[in-house]
């Protein structure tokens, strides 16, 4: 049975959407007895100490639209989104569990092998401003190797560092992305490379085929400016300059129903209008965390030029002659962050 093990860094770039096509592709192998997902006590203290920040910054924001519309005290959605934001760790890790993760937890590591890594400056401690923060990084990485003990296993993570400490053993594959070990494991490209390669020249060749469906899941991302600003400014988009397709993996494949699931990483190039309001600005001190409300703040507006990096999840559909129709497109749900902190200081 192959070993599969998940950084951090992968689980967050999912949204922790345990739906995702491509982690419900690895689920199933896992499920059938073909692989079997490792995780770490630190992976998982990790992603409570992530949920925990976005749970506060959440309920945070409601704080504000209570404050600034109080009718919506009076409002149910209001309360209900409230009891899932504070649900929201406890609901994952049930999810977690059922997806019988194996904790590779060893007490027993060569602390010396780590500190010689830390000192030479070798990865995960390759670079010099942050490396004392790698620690549970290295505790991980050694314990992979200490728990496979010369066996095989697949790492995927979409930090550098790990990709690069892996790359010292011949018995660990690195993937940089879950939907690229997907591709490589599950679908079996070589049968149907004619369909696959005319799909890859309509997504990179034909800015028809997938730019609609980008600017219209793009029109409705968040956009937020960063919160130490004096004035809480309203961002509107303003142009899609140009999208770029950049990577693309094969998730799913159904033959029969001749239904492909696309993920495509892509990069927008836009600009966005940023006004910050006249009256009820407020700034908010990074110490004490508390917020400061501000009458009389000038009204401002700019218009910035942005580039992001989003992950598209296509449904697509074709027929004999492989003519390829989007039947469903998700954009990931991750806020898009504009500007610079001194805008409207």
């Amino acid at each position: 049975m192959q070993k599969v093990f998940l950084d951090t860094s992968c689980y967050l770039g999912f949204g922790l959407n345990f739906n995702n096509p491509a982690f419900s592709q690895l689920i199933k192998l896992s499920e059938e007895g073909h692989i079997q997902i490792l995780t770490s006590d630190i992976i998982l203290r990790e992603l409570k100490q992530n949920i925990a920040k976005s749970k506060n910054k959440s309920l945070n924001a409601l704080k504000v639209i209570e404050k600034e519309y109080i009718i919506n005290n009076n409002i149910n959605w209001v309360k209900e989104l409230k009891e899932s934001i504070k649900n929201a760790e406890e609901n994952i890790f049930k999810q977690l569990k059922e997806c019988n993760l194996k904790d590779i937890n060893i007490t027993e590591l060569n602390i010396q092998n780590i500190m010689n890594d830390y000192f030479l400056g070798n990865p995960p401690f390759s670079n010099k401003e942050n490396k004392k923060y790698e620690f549970p990084d290295a505790v991980i990485l050694h314990s992979i190797l200490q728990y496979l003990n010369n066996d095989t296993c697949y790492v995927i993570s979409e930090d550098d560092d790990w990709k690069n400490f892996c790359s010292n053993y011949t018995n660990i594959t690195f993937y940089n992305r879950l939907s690229s070990f997907i591709n490589k494991h599950i679908i079996s490209e070589a049968s149907n490379n004619p369909l696959f390669e005319q799909l890859r020249n309509r997504i990179y060749n034909d800015p028809n085929f997938i730019n609609p469906c980008v600017e219209d899941c793009f029109s409705k991302q968040d956009f937020y400016h960063d919160e130490s600003i004096i004035a809480e400014p309203e961002i509107e988009l303003e142009n899609i300059f140009e999208i770029t397709p950049e990577e693309s993996f094969i998730i799913f494949f159904d033959e029969k129903n001749k239904i492909i699931e696309v993920e495509v990483y892509i990069k927008i190039d836009f600009s966005v209008n940023i006004r910050g309001y006249e009256a009820g600005s407020w700034h908010k001190d990074d110490e004490t965390k508390e917020i400061f409300y501000i009458d009389g703040v000038d009204n401002k507006e700019i218009t910035l030029d942005e580039t992001v990096e989003k992950r598209l999840n296509l449904t697509i559909v074709y027929d004999e002659d492989f003519n390829f129709d989007i039947e469903n497109c998700v954009m990931d749900s991750e806020i898009v962050t504009v500007g610079l902190n001194d805008y409207f200081c």
